[in-house]
């Protein structure tokens, strides 16, 4: 597994009216690249109720070890504490 970070925005519906984009930063664990684009949008899907034409990536990255942040991304691909 390797470690990425996305940084993109998603549309959130509020209401009928009106349509903001927000903003979003998370790491998390693939095999690879399309692994995680795939992983980020059936996430995005499931939690924020957003089709896939709504989500924008705008930067995606492989991280080293001692770039990951998140204690569980970091422990699914295998980096020390």
């Amino acid at each position: 597994m390797k470690a990425f970070r996305v940084i993109g925005t998603f549309r959130v519906k509020d209401r009928e009216f009106r349509n903001d984009l927000q903003d979003f930063k998370v790491e998390l664990a693939a095999a690879d690249e399309k692994a995680a684009r795939e992983k980020l949008v059936s996430n995005f899907g499931s939690h924020h109720r957003v089709g896939r034409e709504e989500i924008f990536i705008e930067e995606l990255t492989l991280l080293k070890n001692e770039d990951i942040t998140d204690p569980v991304v970091k422990h699914q691909v295998g980096g020390s504490k």
